[in-house]
């Protein structure tokens, strides 16, 4: 009877009941007869003592030992374990400081080795914690920590690397000589340092020119948080085509689609498959199976959709990937020109001839080239110019010589083949024929898709432009009508272009409530308009999104990437300078008002009055400071509140080491607000640290921070 084996319930989700704790207090009468006890002997006791069935009290023991409540070979229970004084100290101090080094723990609280490593691996033991170990050290973590956090925990406990982070985040991008200008030490040390924040995923390394960049590792492309791979190999006469997905996010992300497009090329009996969740920092694989059904290269690509733990649907590429099928039909023979001319005496003929449309000679000599060459002839010459290749080549079977001739004109690839046997010649004309007709098909398909996708892009850049004149509408309080006007023409546009009904359904809900809710011919009202703005950047951020996924993937499937590229990246780069546009526009439009407070004692240091609000700010300022201190008696810790809504204004609150800043505002804050607020708290501190810390009631000493307020908010 093995206690191992545990089912499939998550210990998590269990609750002691009746008779988890009845066994409990027999496990105490056992353990006080025997010091250590094993499972087996619980197991009879209980059975002894307790009336329900065998099969529940043993369910009921592996739950316990399971949760930890028990640990065969431990005369002491979980419940004991914090009744130690000093191990229930050093718990509280792992919460505090989780990834503290084995060695701080024992300095803190003047443990010998020995004595260390006891409390330690009982806390370990009961669950209570959990080991890491980091550069040879053992490292604690609480057991509820969220292990995704456990790198960048450690990394920023380093003071150093802590400080080249910090910069790195204040200033968006640094190279190491202004890191080393900074913190006065070597080029050597802070490349070091570097080097394990990128290990980490915290930081990475981005080249401008000839120059290298740090920045930070926030990213927001769901492409470098979702990660795709793909790979394939032989087996038998298939293809197995591999996808991994990695979940780089510190969250799950659910209802994952994979979906393969092979050519025509290969057959599969299944193009999709599905994974219901993916947790964090793990990866899955899927395999698909291909039959190949002709000889020659082709791209196999497709896409990867899936739901973040928000409830976001993202869309990735699974980028082509090239695979040739080798003919065994022929095999290469080196030959000269004119040993070739030699052979054709000897040697019959037989033409072939294939119409093409819709694309140009240069791509249709490219798919000639690509097929025939695909067959392991020796290419014997090649005129790009005049769009003729000549090869050699040996008939596998009887090992006779066989030269192939592939030109372009008028319309037609034509195919001049030459063997000794006449049957050969049609044979492989028609075999080589069918080669190239795929191709060709494939080649149809890619220029359909390709005016598909600028006629998206096209689109989505329409609705981008529409979008701009419904922010002219805003600032400047146009009608109801003329903005829902607007708006009903973006969503029509959205909804002739893309497949995303969430987003679609957000802008007519949005329609819906203004029509139903004002007067077409009034303005709008300032709070709708406010409140709109912040709508309309969220969409223009989606759109600018689409357009790139949409470059994206066509770069990635088609060789022929100008076309798209340079054609629309441009326009797709204004849209994000309009965003930033109207992201500050919107930023400095809902300032209202800016207090500082003193962290301590709650009173106001430096004001500012934005706009025609008038309020009592040592009055606010005590209200946000005893809010403050109301939820750190809640939490028993020092908490941080971040935002506050009353009425129609909106606190942002940023708390520092000295100060807290709040600023009012008249709508959501967006991202812009809230990193220049934090800029502002912490170049404040900076500038005026000595006034704050022996502050006496002069509040003369921070008028200088106006000048700070109008660089930061201009």
């Amino acid at each position: 009877m093995s206690f191992y084996g545990y089912g499939k319930k998550d210990p998590k989700e269990i609750q002691l009941n009746i008779l988890h704790r009845t066994i409990l207090r027999i496990a105490r009468r056992v353990q006080e007869k025997k010091h250590f006890f094993d499972m087996l002997t619980l197991f009879e006791a209980c059975c002894r003592e307790i009336p329900n069935p065998e099969p529940e009290i043993f369910q009921a023991i592996r739950d316990l030992y399971k949760m930890k409540y028990i640990i065969e070979g431990k005369k002491l229970f979980k419940e004991d374990i914090l009744t130690n004084k000093k191990r229930n100290k050093i718990y509280e101090y792992v919460k505090k400081y989780p990834g503290v080094h084995e060695r701080e723990i024992r300095q803190v609280f003047g443990l010998g080795a020995y004595m260390a490593y006891r409390h330690l691996n009982l806390l370990e033991a009961f669950g209570f914690l959990r080991k890491k170990y980091y550069y040879n050290k053992s490292t604690y973590f609480p057991s509820d920590f969220e292990e995704a956090k456990e790198a960048e925990c450690l990394l920023l406990r380093n003071e150093t690397t802590n400080k080249i982070y910090d910069y790195i985040k204040e200033y968006e991008q640094l190279r190491i000589t202004e890191i080393k200008e900074f913190l006065q030490i070597s080029y050597t040390t802070i490349q070091s340092h570097l080097n394990r924040l990128i290990e980490g995923g915290l930081v990475k390394k981005i080249k401008k020119g000839q120059k290298s960049y740090y920045i930070l590792a926030e990213i927001s492309d769901q492409e470098e948080l979702v990660e795709v791979k793909r790979e394939y190999d032989f087996i038998g006469g298939e293809i197995r085509f591999k996808v991994a997905i990695r979940n780089r996010t510190t969250m799950a992300i659910h209802n994952i689609a994979v979906n393969l497009n092979p050519s025509d090329q290969f057959t599969t009996n299944i193009s999709q498959q599905n994974i219901a969740n993916l947790p964090p920092n793990t990866t899955r694989g899927i395999d698909f199976m291909l039959t190949p059904i002709t000889c020659g290269q082709s791209k196999v690509f497709g896409s990867v959709s899936y739901e973040d733990a928000f409830g976001n649907i993202h869309s990735l590429p699974i980028r082509s990937k090239e695979i040739s099928i080798k003919c065994p039909l022929v095999e290469p023979l080196t030959a000269t020109q004119l040993e070739v001319n030699e052979w054709i005496k000897n040697l019959r003929r037989a033409t072939g001839k294939i119409q093409y449309n819709s694309i140009s000679d240069a791509d249709a000599f490219r798919i000639g080239r690509e097929q025939v060459g695909a067959l392991d002839l020796s290419e014997i010459e090649v005129d790009s110019e005049q769009k003729w290749a000549l090869y050699s080549g040996q008939v596998k079977i009887t090992g006779n010589n066989m030269v192939v001739k592939l030109n372009v004109e008028n319309q037609a690839i034509i195919l001049d083949v030459w063997a000794d046997d006449l049957k050969q010649t049609t044979g492989f004309i028609a075999y080589i024929t069918n080669l190239i007709n795929i191709a060709l098909e494939i080649s149809y398909k890619t220029v359909r898709n390709t005016e598909e996708v600028t006629k998206k892009i096209t689109n989505l850049i329409k609705a981008s432009g529409l979008l701009d004149e419904i922010f002219t509408l805003y600032e400047n309080l146009g009608t109801n009508f003329e903005i829902t006007t607007r708006i009903s023409n973006l969503e029509q546009l959205l909804t002739e272009t893309i497949a995303d009904m969430a987003f679609i359904r957000s802008i007519k809900n949005v329609n819906t409530n203004l029509i139903s809710a004002e007067n077409p011919d009034t303005p709008i009202n300032e709070k709708n308009a406010i409140e709109l703005r912040f709508k309309s950047i969220q969409w223009l951020k989606k759109i600018h999104e689409l357009i790139q996924y949409h470059i994206k993937t066509y770069q990635d499937i088609y060789s022929d990437i100008n076309q798209i590229s340079i054609k629309f990246t441009a326009g797709l780069n204004r849209i994000g300078e309009r965003i930033l546009i109207h992201e500050e526009k919107y930023a400095l439009g809902i300032l209202f008002y800016l207090m500082i407070l003193d962290k301590k004692s709650g009173i106001t240091l430096f004001e500012r009055n934005l706009g025609d609000l008038r309020i009592n700010s040592d009055l606010v300022g005590g209200f946000l400071h005893a809010l403050q201190n109301f939820g750190t008696e809640l939490s028993a810790s020092e908490t941080s509140m971040k935002t506050l809504t009353y009425e129609n204004y909106q606190f942002q609150i940023e708390t520092g080491n000295l100060i807290r800043a709040a600023l009012i505002l008249r709508g959501a804050p967006n991202q812009f607000i809230i990193t220049r607020l934090k800029q502002f708290v912490k170049q404040f501190e900076q500038n005026f640290e000595e006034a704050i810390k022996y502050f006496s009631g002069n509040i003369d000493a921070f008028r200088p921070a106006s000048a700070l307020f109008e660089v930061l908010f201009k």
